[in-house]
């Protein structure tokens, strides 16, 4: 995102925007915007997984908790509340189960390199960009939510008198 953003710097400066040459270049606030938001989303996501899920491995992310009991007295654990990414409360349309199928796929990783490669071969980086900094915005505030839904959880667990054990047990 940020060597894609840079090359937008160069290649269309702020006049592409319609913004006067010599100013604030906005390519590059977008990037040090992008920076922040990624280094945000990994200390919430690894956050996540090493203090509520107890692995090492981003994909088991979790965004919602349960509270249930643990083994010793006056002694609780967090469990996921949904083992699926979308979990609806109702049945949905057919339309929209398939987007809820495939939508997971085209947020992964090599879906998204494969994409802005393709966008470079076009030579439409400014689009890949906006798509990775608005993606990676998004993100940042979705897993915000999460996070301070989760220290919450942590801390109400922690005023009601009782003891929050370990993922790893």
């Amino acid at each position: 995102m940020a060597a894609i953003g840079y090359h937008c710097h160069l290649a269309y400066g702020p006049e592409y925007l319609g913004l006067p040459a010599g100013g604030v270049d906005p390519w590059l606030v977008a990037v040090a915007i992008g920076i922040v938001t990624y280094l945000w989303s990994i200390y919430c996501i690894y956050y996540n997984i090493i203090v509520a899920v107890g692995s090492a491995n981003s994909q088991d992310y979790v965004g919602r908790f349960v509270v249930v009991p643990a083994e010793r007295p006056n002694a609780v654990r967090l469990q996921p509340a949904v083992k699926q990414a979308i979990a609806p409360e109702r049945p949905l349309p057919p339309w929209l189960t398939a987007v809820a199928t495939y939508l997971p796929y085209i947020v992964r990783r090599d879906f998204i390199c494969w994409l802005s490669l393709i966008y470079a071969a076009l030579r439409v980086t400014q689009i890949s960009f906006a798509m990775l900094f608005l993606g990676g915005v998004v993100s940042a505030v979705i897993l915000s939510i999460d996070h301070l839904r989760l220290r919450r959880l942590r801390r109400s667990i922690v005023a009601a008198g009782q003891v929050l054990e370990s993922p790893s047990g």
